[in-house]
């Protein structure tokens, strides 16, 4: 209610990263705050080092072919460029026939980004989860940038494993909120 009264740029929190019985148990605010909210949500997992000095020197960017994230890509693009950070797109596909159906990342940003965004393309067949948390480790990203889209009945996002990526990543996620 609050970040809506304000003029919010980005909502912060912790989570404890718990799944199974634990969350039906305890409950996740940090997950009803990523499923209700309105506005980009950073999110820092139980399994992200408590590091005092925090560098954003790589960002990576999963997408696939939704409008979702072509949103989340602009927003990585343009906070890559204000941190002067290393941006990796991950495009992750079931199958290698699927990644014909995807567009060229170049075609998804404008020339001017591209030209000041110091930008790595990534491709990636299998399990869309378990891909982004191997590359995050891979990369040594300092951050995911990942669409999502808000349902009436249902959080839907890449894979619909936010919670999941929250949880086992190495780093913060900022959810970026499909309009």
């Amino acid at each position: 209610e609050e970040s809506g009264k304000a003029n919010t740029q980005l909502i912060a929190l912790g989570s404890h990263g718990r799944g199974g019985l634990e969350k039906l148990r305890f409950g996740s605010v940090a997950e009803t705050v990523l499923r209700d909210s309105r506005f980009n949500v950073l999110s820092v997992g139980a399994n992200v080092p408590n590091d005092q000095d925090t560098e954003i020197s790589k960002i990576l960017c999963p997408i696939d072919r939704s409008a979702d994230s072509v949103d989340a890509l602009k927003y990585a693009v343009s906070l890559a460029n204000a941190l002067n950070s290393k941006l990796v797109v991950l495009r992750v596909a079931e199958s290698k026939s699927d990644l014909s159906e995807f567009p060229e990342v170049c075609d998804l940003i404008s020339e001017d980004s591209r030209r000041n965004c110091d930008l790595q393309e990534i491709t990636k067949t299998g399990d869309f989860t378990a891909q982004i948390i191997k590359e995050t480790a891979a990369q040594n990203a300092d951050l995911i940038v990942m669409g999502v889209r808000h349902r009436l009945f249902s959080d839907e996002s890449l894979g619909e494993n936010t919670s999941e990526i929250i949880r086992r990543a190495g780093c913060p996620v900022i959810t970026v909120v499909g309009m």
